[in-house]
């Protein structure tokens, strides 16, 4: 995978399958070994996660907007507990509007609690649109395929498939759901559905271009 087909992507896999892995040790490297100016801002709640023990933390937009180059995982709970989701998001579109994300790559984890029953907000509708001119990445991080939302995968490059819990899934679903290169997305679930969870296979990662 090269570096712009990052630009964006989905990464999709249940708990104890490597995301958060995937998101160091992979992605952020690849990102920072081609452009050592980048700044890759992962964006979760879960601060906590033994996988990211000694990335930097940042807790606030004023901090945020500092920020030179590197990867860190960044969460400013008052002012989402103060102003909600889209307050939240605002303010992260106006960092990237006024330049203080320029060269940069936004990793949101658990996204599905940012698509409400599959809408998208307006603001991070604005996101996907504008943000060529601010000279960023996306990347987001779903638990199941059933989360990710049919409005943003008319909107990705590629899904990077990790194993998931659902089961039964067939050609009729991705076609449905607007998967693009439907066979495709169906090879590899059913590559990494016979996977077990005590396997350290789990770990695999398949790469699908949505054909967009």
């Amino acid at each position: 995978m090269t570096k712009r087909e990052y630009i964006k992507s989905i990464l999709v896999g249940f708990n104890n399958t490597g995301k958060t892995y995937y998101v160091r040790n992979v992605l952020a490297k690849k990102l920072l070994k081609a452009d050592k100016t980048k700044k890759i801002v992962l964006i979760s709640s879960n601060c906590f996660d033994k996988t990211l023990k000694g990335v930097k933390q940042v807790h606030s937009f004023k901090d945020l907007k500092r920020l030179k180059s590197g990867f860190v995982v960044f969460w400013d709970k008052k002012h989402f507990r103060e102003h909600g989701e889209n307050g939240f998001f605002d303010e992260l579109y106006q960092l990237a509007e006024d330049g203080h994300l320029t060269n940069g790559a936004i990793i949101i984890d658990d996204a599905t609690k940012y698509f409400s029953k599959g809408v998208i907000s307006k603001v991070m509708a604005s996101f996907l649109t504008d943000y060529r001119h601010f000279g960023l990445d996306f990347f987001f991080i779903f638990h199941e395929l059933k989360r990710i939302p049919t409005i943003l995968l008319d909107r990705i490059h590629i899904v990077l498939m990790k194993k998931t819990t659902e089961t039964n899934l067939d050609l009729k679903f991705f076609n449905t759901r607007g998967f693009g290169n439907a066979p495709a997305f169906l090879k590899a679930y059913k590559i990494l559905n016979k996977i077990s969870f005590d396997s350290k296979l789990r770990y695999t990662t398949i790469s699908v271009k949505t054909g967009i």
